[in-house]
């Protein structure tokens, strides 16, 4: 019985000994973002809204982009804004409207369509969310840095820059894009995701 109990007790050390990692928290894992997938969370809290902005463009979803945005019908009295480069001609984006969100993103899907190609977006920083006092149930974002690559496998173009964002609750009590601003890094030879609308704004 004692040799038993020592068998018994010796397998039982070298079972934890290999599992030393059994309570350990382990990282989280990035999902799944590839096209073919299609990830989106129902925003009920203001950070998912740019989760699935970023999901959207990685998967070339341009439902789950323009979801991403507000619906006027919904929040009475706010209307979208996007506030471009101030390096490109304010002409290029004169009364930019969703219908002009949804038909650059569109295009761009198109345009991959005729050759193997991918798109990444990527948050280089933490976003930082920040009550704004006066506007019931809203928040805006540092500006944050975004790096915006298009692979063609060949050929690769890179948009980067930074964004401020602002998003609104509305009155089904979820979370949506009301203002985006686009701000330029600070080498003046990159360009920022301004130029990548303008350049897809029209077919």
């Amino acid at each position: 019985m004692q040799r038993l109990f020592k068998i018994v007790s010796v397998l039982t050390i070298f079972f934890l000994f290999s599992c030393a990692d059994l309570f350990s928290t382990r990282d989280v894992e990035e999902p799944e973002t590839g096209q073919g997938t299609d990830l989106w969370e129902t925003p009920i809290s203001y950070d998912a809204v740019l989760r699935n902005f970023r999901y959207a463009v990685i998967q070339k979803n341009v439902s789950n982009y323009m979801n991403c945005f507000i619906d006027s019908s919904l929040q009475n009295g706010v209307r979208y804004r996007f506030v471009p480069d101030q390096r490109l001609q304010k002409e290029q984006f004169e009364n930019w409207t969703l219908d002009d969100e949804s038909t650059y993103m569109r295009n761009v899907i198109f345009n991959i369509s005729q050759r193997p190609g991918a798109i990444d977006l990527n948050f280089l920083e933490e976003i930082v969310y920040t009550s704004i006092v006066s506007f019931a149930d809203s928040v805006e974002t540092n500006p944050f840095a975004y790096e915006l690559r298009l692979d063609f496998g060949d050929s690769t173009a890179v948009f980067s820059g930074f964004s401020r964002m602002k998003l609104i609750k509305d009155s089904n009590s979820l979370w949506s894009i009301y203002y985006w601003e686009d701000i330029p890094g600070s080498d003046p030879q990159v360009q920022s995701w301004s130029w990548f609308k303008a350049a897809n704004r029209y077919n």
